[in-house]
């Protein structure tokens, strides 16, 4: 495992070198959530107790992928440099400059190599002084489908990644020999009205949780479920693993558009957009390959990965073709193409599952994708599920195989991608997602990995729909059009005329421009190249007044998370847009949904620098509007220029960088102690000389104006003292046995325990199995079942009130069964040790059930049932079934009977990894003629084991 921390570097000899760390003083973590987004204020001190100043240390840490990195400040020593966006050449350039001088500097980068991993430079420490770096970084939440909630992670190691990265090999590193200081991590989350928080939760440390204010606010007045602060105080500096919190509240799957007006750049304005779309569309029979990595570092994890591929085997519906490819150094297929879904391909792949072993060497996924692709069944859809823990460095190569298959072939292919563990690469696991249009999900330690992979292949068995589009409605008063799509590119570019170095062509209304000795010697040719002139090859092409982010609409998915970003230039700004529709055709009936638009009280950069990430990340890897351009012959830019594709792409990520203040591949922070730091408009600007200490802002708020809702910037001050860590009662973790979280009481308000109006986004839809029912034509977004495992919210809410009430745990996940150990009585035989919790019995009954999807009155049944032979017998008598089934059909009935109400009432929680099962099951019954009165018969008969 790599250190993470500030380190320099000391030659030991002429053929080595050796890192020093610098001990960390303290590290404190400010998260504001407000909503699905979210702002980090992440501060670092570092000492340097040697005796002679260090000319330049490094930290190489990693962040999420897709974050924006927006702020970078350094204070060494009493002096304060505060930093701007430069081009990444002209940036590192500067710091050298700056640090040769002997002059305090600071740089920070983001690594070629993976979006995740960030280098912070910083020049000449002085002796003995402290040096604190401060980072500030906005993102979205993901949606984690084991809770159906939100998931926030700060990640906190570099794992080693699979191949060399390019960096001299240093023998030895070694702590400068201070002691550790302390970490402080707070999170304030702050949802919208209406939107009452149900859990706050880390699986992976111990969390103080205060409910009904943040950290910023007494929490003895505290009585708005809006708002709850996570507190994390271990007392040393490492967290030792990624620190995940889990935000389980009303309303957050609510679609939603909020449009931010810029806070100095007038007339400029951006639109985030998102949803989790609710529709029910027949599920496609397409080919499912699961691309497995069994690398030696997945030795951990192996046993989890195969319980939930066999999980996944059992629930895939009867039509569908599948494979398995396991990777590592190398890699092999279970069978040369993949097979049709039948009992002995089933039992064949359940076989080869329960072989796994973590033996096959490193980590290779390109080759093993690329064959994927190209032995895919021609005759139907590809979906491809790659499970990893994982990195590598040559991403970019990876991406732009998925991305040519993808998207540019535009062949019926998607690739979904799921991180396991602690050491799995973020930008390698998002960035194969955002390339195969599928997504992502996350198993962490002690996570179950089941739901998340059966709400994957709900995903893969979604219809592809590849014609979203987006459009804006303005205002009736608006005498324009009312709708307009979003999807406003400059189709043609004239590289005769708009090339910057080739133009010498002059009108009579230029200025005439100086003459340039040919002897200048004043010239100086070791001068760097102004960032302007490394772009002066290429031609120029305006920038769209709109831009989409990302620019292709990605595939929307029933219950996952999706969001998009509109930058709105000034000249685009001049009408008000009310609302935004979204629209697809799908082969079952259009799509739509309208989303009104709401408008915050105050200018703010928040969701601009989101956009613009999001923006900058299409172009980093290959994709964006920039694709649509045209030459005056019709020929693609990239196809005319190939030579010039990689330089107009970075190009105009830097132009987006630079303009909203955005780290990326190519842009980098800069922090000089002169004035050097130039501002975008190009003039010098002053840096800032201050000793005053770096405070995070304070945590946004939402106000209240009538029935309109309007949420402040993330920067706006909400008046209040700040408290220190809470005086906590401990309860036992909620998820990882041995880990005790702290919790503090809050009043809470009689209406609590009410039962919320929950909104729909459509007309709902009856309950049905896939494929069962009439196709409704227009499906809205919105249309859903409703039910089922998450339990009402009655429940939820109730049970929240009573554990605060009477005991102080504010949030633990919904009661299980108690763990039991029940041996039944056995037809004939012994019966060998039986799973003992509700969960492991859970799996043992998925398990046992066959390809057809029945089960056999069977003495493991039985077992896993926690019933006695005698009672499946008298039950087996009272049956009333119709004449044409016989007596061992019969026995096949019940046990499917006792089956089915066993995973509906003794773990109906974990719905979403049984549901296939069960609806596999219910077809079997229906087939064989248990429908209607016998329907009833029979499962009133089952419902009787399991009150």
């Amino acid at each position: 495992m790599s250190y993470c921390g500030l380190y320099y570097i000391e030659p030991q000899s002429e053929w080595y070198s050796e890192r020093y760390y610098l001990p960390q003083a303290d590290l404190k973590s400010h998260t504001v959530i407000l909503s699905s987004a979210y702002r980090t204020d992440l501060t670092q001190t570092f000492v340097s107790p040697i005796g002679s100043h260090i000319k330049e240390a490094k930290y190489t840490f990693p962040l999420y992928d897709g974050v924006s990195v927006v702020g970078f400040t350094c204070q060494i020593g009493s002096k304060t440099i505060t930093s701007v966006i430069k081009d990444r050449s002209t940036a590192k350039t500067a710091f050298d400059d700056a640090v040769s001088r002997g002059e305090s500097a600071g740089l920070f980068e983001q690594s070629l190599d993976a979006s995740d991993v960030f280098t912070t430079s910083v020049g000449n420490i002085p002796a003995n002084e402290k040096a604190i770096v401060k980072i500030s970084y906005v993102g979205e939440l993901k949606h984690d489908a084991e809770v159906d909630g939100l998931r926030f992670t700060i990640p906190t190691s570099i794992a080693p990644r699979y191949a060399n990265a390019g960096s001299t090999a240093l023998h030895g590193s070694r702590d400068s020999g201070h002691g550790q200081g302390n970490i402080d991590v707070v999170v304030d989350i702050s949802m919208c009205a209406e939107s009452n928080i149900r859990c706050v939760e880390s699986p992976t440390h111990p969390i103080a949780v205060t409910l009904g204010s943040l950290s910023s606010e007494n929490a003895n007045d505290g009585s708005d479920f809006c708002k709850a602060t996570a507190r994390l105080a271990l007392g040393n500096s490492e967290l030792g693993k990624d620190f995940v919190l889990l935000v389980q509240a009303k309303n957050l799957v609510n679609p939603s558009a909020t449009l931010e007006n810029h806070s100095t750049h007038a007339g400029q304005s951006a639109l985030m957009v998102t949803l989790v779309p609710k529709f029910a569309l027949t599920p496609a029979r397409p080919e499912i390959v699961f691309v497995v990595d069994r690398s030696g570092s997945m030795r951990g994890n192996i046993s989890t990965l195969k319980k939930a591929l066999l999980v996944f085997l059992k629930s895939l519906p009867v039509g569908v073709s599948f494979n398995i490819c396991s990777f590592g150094s190398s890699y092999s297929f279970l069978w040369p193409r993949s097979k049709r879904y039948d009992e002995n391909s089933l039992r064949e792949a359940i076989s080869h599952v329960k072989s796994f072993g973590a033996n096959f060497g490193g980590t290779k996924m390109f080759e093993p994708l690329k064959a994927t692709f190209e032995q895919r069944l021609k005759e139907s859809s590809l979906e491809v599920v790659l499970l990893t823990d994982g990195q590598i460095w040559a991403q970019q190569a990876l991406f732009d195989l998925i991305n040519e298959e993808c998207q540019q072939k535009e062949t019926p292919v998607r690739v979904f991608s799921v991180g396991l563990g602690a050491g799995a690469s973020h930008s390698l696991i998002e960035g194969i997602a955002r390339a195969g249009n599928g997504f992502s999900q996350w198993a962490g330690e002690n996570e179950k990995l089941d739901r998340k992979l059966v709400r994957m292949l709900k995903g893969a068995l979604t219809p592809h729909v590849t014609d979203y589009i987006l459009e804006m409605k303005y205002d009736e008063s608006d005498t324009s059009e009312d709708f307009e799509l979003i999807d406003h590119v400059p189709n043609v570019v004239d590289l005769k005329t708009t090339s910057r170095a080739a133009d010498n062509s002059a009108t009579p209304l230029e200025t005439a421009k100086p003459k340039i000795s040919l002897f200048d010697e004043t010239a100086d040719p070791d001068a760097a190249m102004d960032s302007e002139d490394r772009y002066a090859h290429l031609p120029t092409i305006t920038t769209p007044h709109i831009i989409q982010a990302p620019h292709k609409m990605p595939p929307l998915f029933p219950f996952i998370r999706s969001t998009i970003y509109l930058l709105i230039a000034p000249v685009a700004s001049q009408r008000n847009p009310k609302s935004v529709v979204l629209k697809g055709t799908s082969s079952q009936g259009p799509l739509e949904l309208e989303i009104p638009i709401q408008y915050l009280e105050n200018p703010g950069q928040t969701v601009h620098q989101l956009a613009a990430r999001k923006a900058m990340l299409d172009l980093e890897e290959g994709r964006g509007w920039i694709q649509k351009v045209k030459t005056l012959e019709g020929d693609h830019i990239k196809e005319k220029l190939p030579s010039r594709w990689d330089d107009i792409l970075e190009h105009h990520a830097v132009q987006l960088g630079v303009r909203y203040q955005v780290a990326g591949k190519w842009c980098s922070f800069i922090a000089l102690e002169r004035h050097e730091a130039e501002g975008e408009d190009g003039e010098k600007s002053p840096p800032s000389y201050t000793s005053v200490p770096i405070n995070p802002p304070q945590p946004a708020k939402i106000q209240q104006q009538g029935d309109r809702h309007k949420a402040v910037p993330f920067g706006a001050t909400v008046p209040g003292p700040v408290l220190p860590a809470p005086q906590s009662m401990s309860i036992p973790h909620s998820r990882q046995p041995g880990i005790v979280a702290s919790v503090k009481r809050c009043a809470v308000p009689a209406s609590m325990g009410a039962r919320g109006k929950v909104q729909l986004f459509g007309a709902s839809i009856p309950s049905s199995s896939p494929g069962g029912g009439a196709v409704r034509s227009p499906a809205s977004f919105g249309q859903c079942s409703v039910g089922g495992g998450g339990g009402s919210s009655d429940r939820e809410i109730t049970l929240c009130h009573s554990l605060i009430g009477g005991g102080g745990n504010y949030c633990a996940p919904m009661p299980r069964m108690a763990a039991t150990s029940i041996t039944p009585t056995p037809f004939a035989g012994n019966l060998a040790s039986v799973a003992s919790t509700p969960s492991q019995r859970m799996h043992k009954v998925i398990e046992l059930q066959s390809f057809s999807g029945e089960w056999a009155l069977s003495v493991e049944l039985i077992a896993a049932l926690a019933i006695s032979a005698e009672d499946a017998n008298e039950a087996l008598d009272k049956l009333v079934l119709p004449q044409s089934l016989d007596h061992a059909t019969s026995k096949f009935v019940l046990a499917t009977a006792l089956a089915i109400r066993f995973l509906e009432v003794k773990v109906g929680e974990e719905k979403d990894t049984w549901e296939l099962v069960v609806e596999k099951a219910k077809g079997w019954l229906a087939d064989v003629g248990i429908v209607g009165d016998s329907e009833t018969l029979v499962f009133g008969v089952a419902g009787g084991f399991f009150n």
